[in-house]
């Protein structure tokens, strides 16, 4: 799959889940670019970009071919759980419903779609730059009140604290 495909795909699937169930499937960071959002830090492990522990783990996963293609790097028995493991019923439910609905289009169909206004409307041309997609304003274009940004908001920083708390930096 081409890699600009992917992206559009995940960002998308990460849009849903904000607006079905307030939280994201990646935990990344999103971005307007020319050729429409991204989830950062997922386009830093597809170029390359990223600490060695990271890519050495995409690197297992995630196979780099040519023309900006990438692939899964090894062959997953759909009863594995330690692959699907980090993944929710509720996460493959959404990644499912997006594949279905715009896995057929190909990436610059995909491309037109996101920079869509009605469809993505926190998509914002960067003129050649990068610039970011605050969760705030994605959570207002999905229609959610200010009373629900600030209680995803709070229980964000109390996961943050949880998990902090589990590695033992509090």
């Amino acid at each position: 799959m081409h890699h600009i495909k992917l992206m559009k795909l995940l960002y998308l699937s990460d849009r849903l889940s904000w607006l079905e169930r307030d939280h994201s499937i990646t935990g990344d960071e999103y971005y307007s670019l020319p050729y429409g959002p991204v989830l950062s830090k997922t386009l830093n492990l597809i170029r390359g970009e990223t600490l060695n522990h990271t890519k050495t783990a995409w690197e297992e996963w995630i196979s780099d071919k040519e023309n900006h293609q990438v692939s899964i790097a090894k062959i997953v028995d759909e009863k594995d759980e330690y692959f699907w493991g980090e993944l929710s019923l509720s996460d493959t439910d959404i990644l499912d419903s997006v594949f279905e609905k715009y896995g057929h289009f190909d990436r610059f169909a995909l491309v037109e779609l996101t920079h869509n206004p009605d469809i993505v409307p926190e998509w914002e041309d960067p003129k050649g730059g990068a610039k970011k997609i605050t969760l705030e304003k994605l959570l207002q274009h999905l229609g959610k009140s200010k009373e629900q940004i600030k209680a995803i908001f709070e229980e964000q920083a109390e996961m943050q604290q949880i998990n902090r708390l589990f590695k033992g930096t509090i």
